[in-house]
């Protein structure tokens, strides 16, 4: 599916360019910080409907944490269930992942915990087409490794990915393409070519 972000700004600053996301592939966004990728994700996500035409789009950061730091993930989820596209099997293992802490209320999570909280969530929401900002920030080793294996089999599972990675190599290796953002009087999205 090519989408075209021509028509929208960011800031102030008009967006130019088109992404190709694609079922069962993985897409990355590369750029210095601070050129526009986080920004981009929110205006896919803000307005899905024009972009993705009926797909279900899940990204799930700090912003929308945030209002519900009181509670644990394990409330979390029970007040998001009407939200939910669709159950699965990879939930279960993320569960299993954050079982020790899904009933500490988020705001007092560690910077890791919050990560997989996010990225469970994500995952029990579900969708077709899955925003990714930064997921391995504040992750151990373990946990970094359990999400490239959950990021394979959501491509197994014909699901398409957009991820934002700046330290992990390892988890660009799964990406299909991969596109360069960068910034100047507009932000511009082009292909790099770069398949890892």
């Amino acid at each position: 599916m090519l989408i075209e972000l021509e028509n929208f700004t960011i800031n102030n600053i008009d967006v130019s360019g088109s992404l190709l996301l694609e079922s069962g592939e993985m897409t990355l966004l590369e750029g210095e910080n601070g050129v526009g990728k986080t920004s981009i994700f929110h205006e896919l996500n803000l307005n899905h409907k024009k972009y993705f035409k009926g797909r279900v789009v899940r990204i799930v950061d700090q912003m929308r944490l945030s209002p519900l730091n009181e509670i644990s993930f394990r409330e979390l989820i029970l007040q998001m269930n009407e939200y939910r596209y669709e159950e699965l099997d990879c939930f279960s293992d993320c569960m299993e992942r954050i079982e020790k802490f899904q009933d500490t209320p988020i705001n007092q999570l560690s910077g890791g915990q919050n990560q997989m909280v996010k990225i469970a969530l994500n995952i029990y929401l579900s969708g077709d087409i899955f925003l990714f900002d930064e997921p391995l920030q504040f992750l151990d080793k373990e946990n970094k490794i359990f999400f490239r294996s959950l990021v394979a089999k959501l491509l197994g599972s014909n699901k398409s990915i957009c991820l934002v990675e700046h330290n992990d190599d390892s988890v660009k290796k799964l990406a299909s393409k991969s596109y360069q953002v960068t910034l100047g009087d507009f932000i511009q999205v082009r292909s790099s070519n770069g398949v890892y």
